[in-house]
């Protein structure tokens, strides 16, 4: 993502002169406009979205009942409970009319046309056309010219709790030919060339053609980043997805574990560093995990910032988000109520921990949040305001908004 830059252009002609002109934003992030506060709950209620530039300009007017972030040159916006795309001038280019809509990702969407339980997931391209009729249950977004696809997926319920039934998955190209045969129980994304995939209860890596390039035999695994992925022993499947439990380490693309299983939460590997907590408890009937301490590790899994913070995220454009602190625990377990600031790869706060919530950085801006009126009962701080910061940790656009989205490239 792009600096916003002005551009002036003068055109030298005999007579006259004209005006400079001014570029449009590279980047921009969506903000709720005009809303209210519920008193109870403390979520934002009314108001509606629109698109401000990285000096708080509002670029595209708040007039959408939902809005996301750009991606892959388009956003896609709700009217009328329908959901359609906006290019980043605000003109609408694909008229809102699907029940669900995904990003766009290497030119396609994957889009409900109803609603429904039974409703299923086709592909769309830039001009609105359907290139994927509408057959799976599941859809996930292209990458490196592959998309996961899964039919059969079903949800219900077993001594009063949810369970979900995977079905089988596989992969699809552009044209919407079968890629990967629709023969594991769950698929990720394509990343780096490899693709997780379960067999029966164990997961491995498959290239796509849909051969093993690693032999099943995690209990989780997930997308590759950076040369190198998640992977998980011990742990049991969340009845709503994901893994509960056991503990994560790393592997290289040719399968080899370079980071020992040993931590309770992990994730992926950016700009050299991934964050690792240990000591996490899975909380709440829905299992959602809560406590121990967070630090980071490199590539040889040295713990290179200790296990010192409640929360911590990816590094991007150099700094992390992690969290200090707590004033207690829900009525759940969950640890609420502490700070959040920004560090650098050596663990020094570059932004001290003064914030209710805290982003990532996307563009030399991060989202967040201050003078929160509550919390959620998974320990999340909600009713503040939200608002823009540099790297230095000051204000470039003043909380204001209930609701926003990082700054994204409109490109």
């Amino acid at each position: 993502m792009k600096l916003r830059v002005l551009f002036v252009a003068a055109l030298l002609l005999v007579s006259f002169s004209a005006p400079c002109l001014a570029a449009s934003p590279s980047s921009l992030a969506a903000v709720l406009i005009g809303a209210g506060l519920d008193k109870e709950e403390y979520f934002p209620r009314g108001g509606k979205w629109g698109y401000i530039d990285k000096s708080g300009q509002v670029i595209i007017d708040a007039r959408f009942d939902d809005a996301e972030s750009f991606a892959d040159g388009l956003a896609h916006v709700e009217l009328d409970d329908k959901e359609g795309y906006i290019d980043p001038t605000g003109a609408v280019v694909i008229r809102p009319r699907f029940a669900s809509a995904n990003d766009f990702s290497e030119g396609f969407a994957a889009v409900k046309l109803e609603s429904g339980v039974d409703a299923k997931y086709g592909f769309i391209d830039k001009t609105g056309a359907v290139v994927v009729e509408p057959k799976y249950d599941r859809a996930g977004a292209f990458s490196e010219g592959l998309a996961m696809v899964n039919t059969g997926r079903d949800i219900g319920f077993s001594t009063s709790r949810l369970y979900v039934v995977p079905g089988k998955s596989g992969f699809i190209g552009p044209t919407g030919d079968v890629a990967v045969d629709m023969r594991f129980k769950r698929v990720g994304n394509c990343s780096e060339g490899l693709a997780p995939a379960q067999e029966d209860r164990k997961w491995g890596y498959i290239d796509k053609t849909g051969r093993w390039v690693i032999e099943p035999q995690w209990d989780w695994a997930e997308d590759f980043a950076e040369g190198l992925a998640r992977v998980n022993v011990g742990c049991r499947m969340r009845e709503l997805g994901g893994a509960v439990g056991g503990e994560w380490g790393y592997i290289d693309r040719t399968g080899k574990v370079v980071v020992e299983p040993q931590f309770t939460l992990a994730r992926d590997f950016a700009e050299g560093l991934a964050a690792v907590n240990k000591g996490a408890e899975f909380l709440t009937r829905l299992e959602f995990p809560g406590g121990g301490k967070w630090g980071y590790i490199d590539r040889t899994g040295k713990l290179v910032i200790p296990l010192e913070f409640e929360g911590a995220r990816d590094f991007c454009n150099g700094l992390a988000a992690v969290q200090s602190g707590s004033k207690g625990k829900t009525s759940m377990g969950m640890p609420y109520g502490g700070q959040w600031g920004y560090i650098d790869p050596t663990g020094g706060f570059v932004i001290r921990p003064k914030f209710d919530e805290a982003h990532d950085f996307c563009d030399g801006r991060a989202a967040v949040m201050t003078g929160a009126q509550g919390h959620g009962n998974i320990g999340d701080a909600r009713g503040g305001k939200w608002g823009y910061i540099d790297k230095t940790g000051s204000y470039k656009i003043e909380p204001q908004y209930y609701s926003v989205t990082d700054f994204a490239s409109v490109r």
